[in-house]
């Protein structure tokens, strides 16, 4: 029987996975040129990873990565779209942020990979 918040409920061993939380540094160059560098701000984060979706779509002439995973962490409030992840040798961009209503005990990073670099 399934009670109030069971479906938000931690099991042990959930977050299990590590990340690592990189945010943007964003300088200007000798010739003017913007320069994104990215900093690790949160090492060996636990959370959980789940691969949601994959592959690529042509739209025109780009091409754009359909990879995207979904990372539940610990509730923080200093997360944001600039900053990225890393797992597992992949970069993901962090495309929305979800608080789950009522519960404030976890964040679900809705993440898209990107090139590392």
């Amino acid at each position: 029987m399934a009670g109030i918040g069971s479906m938000h409920r931690q099991k042990l061993g959930d977050m299990r996975h590590r990340i690592t939380v990189q945010t943007a540094n964003s300088t200007v160059d000798a010739a003017r040129q913007r320069v994104v560098t990215y900093v690790d701000r949160l090492a060996n984060e636990p959370s959980t990873f789940e691969q949601v979706t994959g592959g690529e779509v042509n739209r025109g002439r780009h091409i754009e990565a359909g990879v995207t995973a979904v990372f539940k962490v610990n509730a923080r409030a200093d997360y944001s779209v600039q900053d990225r992840i890393i797992f597992g040798g992949q970069s993901y961009g962090i495309v929305r942020i979800d608080n789950p209503a009522g519960i404030q005990r976890f964040t679900y990073l809705h993440c898209k990979a990107a090139p590392v670099g």
